[in-house]
């Protein structure tokens, strides 16, 4: 009997202890909508804490829907830290939940609107700010160093709530991360600055803070997920060419043959971008070198 009370009370001992760290690795995680963003927050937050994204690999974000598994990390964190623009993340939380604590990234943006239509009033961007998002609102906000800074400050202002007691290493962690998006962001003016004013061509247009950060004009030729007339398209392909556009950049997702059937027709070439990767910086210094140098192969 001795022996079996032992059995129980060390399974209970094992049943609590298991408990007990599964509720210290919750405790630990945190959750973004994207890549870029898991740069971020890793960057400030360090080792201590374990960052999941919800959105997989080669995913659309603005036809994105969770899987399960995404779904699971997300309530087992501690705080989810949305971009603030994408569609999908409005519909992720029931407003009953107070778990997990929720921050939104893009307060304190300047965010840009009618980036999406194809009229005459192409590439010409409206202002406002971020506490009223509009459904035309650009929510590739991650295109622009300047606002990877605003929002890495709001993951900063987030983990000290979190956790003040570590808010000194947040506080090194985030003025060390501003140092490398200052650094991108001054090597990218270095690339640009002899072409302000120069056009390049997008399918959809996923490059618009950038473009408004560094004096460029973006092009986009096409619509998500709605049906173009050859007319339309024509026009916008005839657009860029008069334009003098220097590249056609697309997405990774972008069918191959058609990208470079589009870039021939316009009289440019063609490079396929991922600006929802990891290391966005390094990659947005790739898409100036690109449009820089479009002749070059894998700049």
């Amino acid at each position: 009997m001795m022996k079996i009370v032992k059995i129980i009370i060390s399974v209970a001992m094992a049943l609590v202890a298991w408990g007990c760290m599964e509720q210290s690795e919750s405790g630990r995680k945190l959750t973004v909508s994207i890549e870029p963003q898991r740069f971020l927050l890793e960057s400030v937050a360090g080792p201590k804490w374990q960052v999941t994204t919800l959105l997989s690999r080669g995913e659309d974000p603005e036809n994105f829907d969770p899987p399960l598994s995404a779904l699971r990390d997300l309530y087992d964190s501690r705080a989810y830290f949305p971009t603030g623009t994408i569609e999908f993340e409005h519909h992720l939380l029931p407003d009953s939940l107070s778990h997990p604590m929720v921050f939104d990234t893009s307060v304190g943006m300047e965010l840009l609107s009618g980036t999406h239509t194809h009229g005459d009033d192409e590439g010409e961007h409206h202002h406002h700010s971020a506490c009223h998002h509009e459904h035309e609102t650009d929510p590739h906000v991650w295109g622009s160093l300047k606002n990877a800074k605003i929002m890495a400050h709001n993951m900063l202002d987030a983990l000290i709530q979190l956790d003040p007691a570590d808010s000194a290493a947040y506080r090194f962690n985030y003025n060390q991360l501003c140092v490398k998006l200052d650094s991108a962001d001054a090597a990218i003016k270095r690339i640009l600055d002899p072409l302000k004013g120069e056009s390049f061509m997008v399918w959809h247009p996923s490059l618009s803070y950038f473009a408004a950060d560094y004096g460029l004009v973006q092009l986009p030729l096409g619509l998500d997920n709605k049906e173009m007339s050859v007319k339309a398209f024509r026009r916008n392909v005839d657009r860029a060419r008069l334009k003098g556009a220097r590249v056609f950049l697309v997405q990774p997702d972008f069918d191959a043959g058609q990208s470079l059937s589009i870039a021939s027709e316009a009289g440019v070439g063609s490079h396929t971008v991922n600006t929802l990767c990891y290391d966005f910086p390094g990659e947005l210094i790739r898409v100036a070198n690109i449009i820089a140098n479009p002749k070059l192969l894998n700049p």
